[in-house]
């Protein structure tokens, strides 16, 4: 996940410069009673960087599914460069047929 990161942000040093914190036993976030679920919203085009942020956003969602035990909804939206939607439309006008 880091390396696809690194590649997305054109970076490679995203490992060196992570720091990892031990938190205490009693800092643990406590599963959760609650119904609420939680909702994440991502935007994607297809583009190399919209898919690095769709699999953060999954990965997030995963990780806070476990952390919390409440249901994670994850909302992609796609989204269209307006040149593509004219593009398109020229494509498949039917009326010109």
């Amino acid at each position: 996940m880091i390396k696809r990161l690194e590649g997305a942000m054109e970076r490679n040093d995203l490992r060196e410069k992570m720091l990892v914190l031990l938190e205490p036993a009693s800092s643990i976030i406590q599963p959760s009673n609650s119904t609420e679920s939680i909702n994440l919203v991502v935007g994607y085009n297809g583009s190399p960087k919209s898919q690095t942020a769709l699999d953060l956003t999954m990965w997030i969602a995963h990780q806070t599914r476990l952390v919390t035990q409440k249901e994670v909804i994850v909302q992609v939206v796609y989204v269209v460069d307006e040149k593509q939607i004219r593009h398109r439309s020229d494509i498949f006008n039917i009326a010109e047929f």
